[in-house]
């Protein structure tokens, strides 16, 4: 049955591309059955951080709380203008989850054959919260999406643990401290059973000045974690 189930998927995949060529999103080639975020040349040039080998690092020190953070860990530094990073953190503004998904399979994978399997630090996954009332109008939490990806490839759970208590102002225009300001007490621990004495990994999109993260951080902290872990698909390089 799975042996029909796998030929009638590709079949499926075969006559839509046929119809609707699939594209990669920031050159716009025609992407092969293999090629599911990006093709194969613009995931090479990817800006990869390789954060996860290095016990502490750059993001460790950014986000530096009370929280003693176990791993600290971003797929790429985020450059404005550069096209293989703008759209995969775009993606949430167009309606693309699916591909916010696929690029965070693709970035566990990418860390299970670097020898840092999720399941060797994290016992469940937490994705960053997102207010009803903004959930509402984009019609996802594109954070989700991303822990969905990572869960695929690697088998944890997900628990949507983290609750958005009030609405904020975006937070691109603003400073690091006016970040802060903006989201203070934001989030609340819903269960704090449910990760008592396991290994927490928090999850959001791409890691700015760092306050969203440690905001999660810390009321995450509120549960009595054995350990706590922070993964962002994209992390602003500071210079």
């Amino acid at each position: 049955m799975q042996t029909v189930c796998r030929f009638a998927g590709k079949l499926y995949n075969a006559l839509t591309d046929a119809i609707w060529p699939r594209c990669c999103p920031a050159c716009g080639k025609t992407l092969t059955d293999k090629e599911t975020c990006l093709c194969l040349g613009c995931l090479a040039g990817l800006p990869r951080t390789f954060l996860h080998r290095d016990s502490f690092n750059e993001l460790h020190h950014q986000l530096g709380t009370h929280v003693p953070l176990d791993k600290a860990m971003a797929w790429f530094w985020y450059y404005r203008g550069n096209d293989e990073t703008a759209v995969i953190i775009d993606a949430k503004y167009h309606d693309r989850p699916r591909l916010i998904s696929e690029a965070a399979a693709m970035y566990t994978a990418e860390l299970s054959a670097d020898n840092c399997h999720p399941a060797t630090f994290a016992d469940i996954i937490i994705p960053a919260p997102m207010h009803w009332t903004k959930r509402m109008v984009r019609g996802y939490n594109q954070t989700e999406w991303l822990a969905r990806g990572i869960s695929r490839e690697c088998g944890l759970p997900v628990a949507n643990l983290l609750k958005a208590t009030r609405k904020h102002r975006t937070q691109t225009r603003l400073s690091a401290s006016e970040r802060a300001d903006n989201l203070k007490d934001s989030m609340l621990l819903t269960d704090a059973g449910a990760i008592n004495g396991r290994r927490v990994l928090i999850v959001d999109d791409i890691i700015t000045t760092g306050a969203t993260m440690r905001t999660a951080v810390e009321a995450v902290a509120a549960g009595k974690p054995a350990s706590v872990s922070v993964l962002a698909l994209g992390a602003a390089k500071k210079t």
